[in-house]
């Protein structure tokens, strides 16, 4: 047997960490095209948390040096439709796609705080679909070592803390 390769592509979005609320993260959301096959443009919905605010998203360097644009649809407050596509036939090399900027929202508390990715389509330079499989990220917010975890029907807040003794 010979050696084994992926039959779909990957759209994957990176992980980030806010140390604060109101802060701005960037999230990026990466291609890698199946061995043999070329992607021409992509069409997703990012899915939002309510611990986070959507603000912008902007075509990732893969897709410039392609020729795509980049246009996104808010769908509600906790999802949005984007499309990389260009009016041309070149193809998007493996890597950044689109870059993603959210804020933590004011009452956001800490912990982990998942951004997904759904209903992901590829096309070729000739309009056909490619097979696209997607791995999720997520925004660890961590608001100075303050972390909650369910017990009952309360929440309690861990607070970190360091005793040095010199």
């Amino acid at each position: 047997m010979g050696p084994s390769y992926a039959t779909a592509a990957t759209l994957s979005m990176s992980n980030a960490t806010a140390t604060a609320v109101l802060q701005t993260v960037e999230i990026y959301v990466s291609l890698v095209p199946a061995v043999g096959e070329s992607v021409a443009a992509a069409q997703f919905q990012v899915n939002i948390p309510p611990e986070l605010a959507f603000l912008n998203v902007v075509a990732g360097d893969m897709a410039l040096e392609a020729g795509k644009d980049i246009t996104f649809s808010v769908m509600n407050d906790s999802s949005l439709l984007v499309i990389v596509m260009g009016f041309n036939q070149n193809t998007i090399s493996s890597g950044e796609l689109a870059v993603l900027t959210v804020q933590v929202r004011a009452d956001a508390v800490s912990g982990l705080a998942p951004v997904s990715i759904s209903n992901a389509l590829l096309s070729t330079p000739v309009g056909t679909s490619a097979p696209v499989t997607t791995e999720n990220g997520s925004v660890l917010i961590d608001k100075g070592g303050e972390f909650p975890f369910p017990v009952g029907n309360k929440t309690v807040y861990y607070i970190a803390c360091i005793l040095v003794t010199l």
